[in-house]
């Protein structure tokens, strides 16, 4: 009886770190890879059209805006196109979005206002 094995050397494998995969070899001659710089061009353009597509956060402008930077944003769960921006200078603005209109604006802090959540039983009642 004859028995096919293959055959090889030891040395020219790494050691196993993991006991779920083993390293596999790999042959870096450019002879038997002739589309490997076209591959590669191709996922680094992909890349980066990708990087351009979702670098551009900016939708539109809510009225007047804050003077300073936005820190927090909190949404109304309970109406839909409302929500609460809270500033580095402490004021808290609440918006609708869908108008892109201040509805109320108020010094909340002296500092940063870095929390907010919108409480949404809560009725705002105007001053005379």
């Amino acid at each position: 009886m004859k028995i096919k094995t293959i055959s090889r050397s030891s040395d020219t494998y790494l050691p196993v770190r993991n006991t779920q995969e083993a390293a596999l070899p790999r042959n870096l001659n450019p002879e038997l890879h002739p589309f490997e710089r076209a591959r590669e061009y191709k996922r680094a353009l992909t890349a980066t059209k990708l990087e351009r597509m979702f670098a551009q956060p900016f939708v539109g402008q809510l009225g007047n805006g804050h003077r300073d930077g936005v820190y927090s944003i909190a949404k109304n769960m309970k109406t839909v196109g409302k929500i609460a921006t809270g500033s580095g200078d402490g004021v808290v603005k609440y918006w609708d979005v869908g108008s892109k209109e201040e509805l109320h604006s108020f010094k909340a802090h002296y500092g940063m206002c870095s929390g907010l959540v919108v409480v949404p039983d809560y009725q705002v009642v105007e001053r005379e």
